[in-house]
């Protein structure tokens, strides 16, 4: 089996429209941290599959969740506490409404 081929921060840029400085931002407040870090260059290299948590961050963001929303429901890998977090929400937009 062949290992992953890992993206360096401007490739995920280039695919996911995030500047490459917000993808260091996701990756210093623990956001979005690379599958592998350089230890010699400081490089960072994403997975494929992290393409799938810019697109979902992007989402989130699109509808209003905060930065820190958003960490906390990637942080506990929950699905029950996303649908909260997400109904939260939607009563604060209804109520702005």
């Amino acid at each position: 089996m062949k290992p992953p081929k890992y993206l360096t921060v401007g490739e995920l840029s280039r695919i996911s429209s995030l500047s490459s400085r917000i993808l260091r931002h996701y990756d210093q407040i623990g956001l979005l941290k690379p599958d592998k870090v350089d230890a010699v260059t400081g490089y960072r290299y994403y997975s494929p599959g992290q393409i799938f948590l810019v697109s979902l961050i992007q989402d989130l963001k699109a509808m209003g969740f905060s930065l820190s929303e958003i960490k906390e429901a990637m942080d506990r890998q929950d699905l029950n506490r996303l649908k909260k977090i997400y109904e939260k929400k939607q009563k604060e937009i209804q109520k702005q409404v």
